[in-house]
Formats: C-alpha cells, structure tokens, sequence
C-alpha cells in the first residue's frame, strides 16, 4: 500500500538524516554502482499502435486477448492511467506525439488537407497531404540532443508527398520503413522498405515472410521483424 506523506521541513530532515545513515553502511563499490545507474540515461521504446483501444491490452483489464510482452513492459515500467489522445486518426495522433503540439497548432491536423500541403496520388486518385515542416522539432531530435541514439522502425506517416519531411531529416538516426509517398514499400508484407533514405528489397518478404534488421548500435546480431503496416 502508498502511504501519503505531508512533507514539511522536519519530515525533510529527518528522511535526510535516515538516507546519511543508511548511505554510510553501503560500500564503497556498491555506492559507486548505484551512482553509475542512476547517472545513466534510461533506454526509451516508443510504440505507436494504430486502431489499438487501451483496454485491449491484459495490463489495462482485458482478459479475452492474451498481451503478456506488453503486460511485462508496463508492470516493469510505467503505466498512465489518465491521458488524452492528440486527435481520433493517424496522421495527426503521430503528430501531436511525436511534436507535443496539440492540433491547434500542430502542423498535420487531419490524414488529407484542403490547403497547404503538398499535392499525390493515392492509387489513381489525387490527394493533398500536409507534413511536417522543415525542422520541426521533434520528440527525436530532442533526445539526440540528450546524447541518444535514435531509431524508426515501421510506419511514418508524417511526410505526406513531401521527399524531405522523412524521419532522417527529423531526429532519427535510422530509419527502416515505409513511407506515404511511396507505395511499393505499404502493406502488410510489402517488397520493398526504406533503409535510411535507400529503397531496398526486403528479403523473405515475397511470400509473405520475415525480413531482417541489423541491429547496428549494439552487439552486431540480427533482429527479426515481422514487418507489418
């Protein structure tokens, strides 16, 4: 059980006075170990998962669908129980999180635009898309700052038919996915994928299989991705 505690200036001390005590009694490697930790700056995973309702997930009550992985995740980490979504659909939901602007004034505010934008093709049908703009901060860039090394992979959704609102161009050191202005790499199992900025095959994919990703700021080994949009 938390127990609440009013904190006033002899509750600060005397906590103080207990954290000296108990500080002494640690060793000399332990309390170096403990500082290394604490200095060190946490490992982030970001995921972003379309149509994904939050009670469909075991860690938020749902029992009919097993999610043990993520359940894992949020029981190690951390859960939040009070949030809003920055807009009900793609585009402008990976905006509002990816930037922190809410969509007054975020730049996509909707998956198509009336103005602005930059104008392609859905299939044979002609669309405006807006996009990030040149430079736009965002959460990626910011922690590049930090000193991390940064990486996307799967689905964009941010350039609209813009060639230079790409990941690279916004804070991602690496990228491996798809993009809206290029067809031939969407889908559940597409053929061909971004590596960076190179269009690539994607191998084991023709048949509906699993590609593969080197994991280059690691250990060097593969990781496997089924790649999906």
């Amino acid at each position: 059980m938390i127990r609440s505690i009013r904190m006033n200036r002899r509750t600060l001390l005397a906590g103080t006075a207990a954290l000296g005590t108990v500080t002494l009694g640690v060793s000399e490697r332990t309390a170096h170990a403990a500082s290394k930790a604490v200095s060190r700056a946490p490992n982030i995973i970001y995921i972003i998962a379309d149509d994904l309702g939050v009670y469909d997930l075991g860690c938020y009550g749902q029992t009919r669908i097993r999610t043990p992985h993520i359940d894992r995740m949020a029981a190690q980490g951390m859960k939040f129980t009070q949030a809003y979504g920055g807009a009900p659909i793609c585009s402008p939901s990976r905006c509002a999180l990816m930037t922190g602007r809410h969509m007054g004034h975020a730049s996509i505010r909707d998956n198509f635009a009336l103005a602005g934008g930059v104008v392609g093709y859905k299939g044979k049908e002609q669309i405006r898309r807006a996009n990030l703009f040149d430079q736009e901060p965002t959460v990626a860039s910011v922690l590049k700052e930090q000193g991390y090394v940064t990486g996307l992979v799967g689905k964009w959704h941010l350039d609209g038919y813009n060639p230079d609102a790409i990941p690279t161009r916004h804070g991602f050191d690496e990228f491996h996915g798809w993009l809206t202005q290029t067809e031939k790499t969407q889908g559940y199992f597409p053929e061909k994928w971004y590596d960076g900025t190179t269009l690539q095959d994607v191998a084991g994919n023709a048949g509906g299989g699993a590609g593969r990703l080197r994991n280059r700021h690691c250990d060097g080994s593969e990781l496997r991705l089924h790649q999906a949009s």
